[in-house]
């Protein structure tokens, strides 16, 4: 990483800080609901908003990322847009009617002031961004969510990354030893120059000593890969 390809930005840092404690919470809840084998969602619900906070059962992270990592066509017909066909079916068979059934009813479209939080760390990242963008699919008229993740893999390609990136506003955390943003791969090798590779969306964050007494948070710049570029 060159450093003129990254931006100190600690103006965000109470933010990412904020929603972290938030996804940890997610691990220790005791009211959290089990929406399938693997997810669980749990929530805060306050005057003018909601915290969704999304974890996820990590033993089948391994595979998930090194080995069933098949894309397939995204449902909603966005052009070329193809998501992780294992964490994707996940979500979308297993989980996705009885999420919409426990958040719909707290979801208010008619208060402008209503903001709607979905964050996750590694696995619970990438669901917490296809609930996303399932309720702006089920309310179009509300509020564009913000998603917060931490260490989550990627979860499409780019046409895919690239239609998320229009649905809702997603800040992606990076750590500078975490492995799990790298996967899957992008490797054309395995996956072809047809489109089919995958790639991040939103905007990252990246952070290279988070045990340090002094966090600094970087602001990844559009053309630069930041943390991917070094490792895939």
């Amino acid at each position: 990483m060159k450093p003129e390809d990254k931006v100190i930005d600690n103006d965000q840092k109470p933010y990412l800080m904020k929603y972290a404690v938030s996804a940890a919470d997610a691990y220790c809840d005791p009211s959290a609901i089990q929406l399938s084998e693997n997810i669980f969602v749990v929530w805060d619900l306050q005057e003018h908003g909601i915290i969704i906070k999304f974890r996820a059962n990590e033993t089948k992270l391994g595979e998930y990322m090194y080995r069933k990592t098949e894309l397939i066509d995204y449902e909603h017909n966005y052009p070329g847009a193809k998501v992780h066909a294992a964490l994707y079916k996940e979500f979308r068979e297993k989980a996705g009617s009885k999420f919409l059934e426990q958040i719909m009813p707290l979801i208010k479209v008619n208060d402008d002031l209503f903001r709607t939080y979905l964050v996750g760390h590694s696995l619970g990242g990438a669901y917490a961004q296809f609930a996303a963008l399932l309720l702006v699919d089920k309310f179009p008229e509300m509020i564009q969510p913000d998603v917060y993740t931490y260490g989550s893999p990627r979860i499409g390609n780019m046409a895919f990354a690239r239609y998320a990136k229009s649905q809702i506003h997603l800040l992606r955390v990076t750590i500078s030893n975490d492995e799990i943003p790298r996967y899957p791969v992008r490797n054309h090798l395995i996956f072809g120059f047809t489109g089919n590779i995958y790639e991040h969306s939103g905007v990252e964050y990246w952070i290279e000593e988070p045990g340090g007494p002094n966090i600094i948070v970087y602001r990844c710049t559009p053309q630069e890969r930041s943390y991917e570029s070094k490792v895939s």
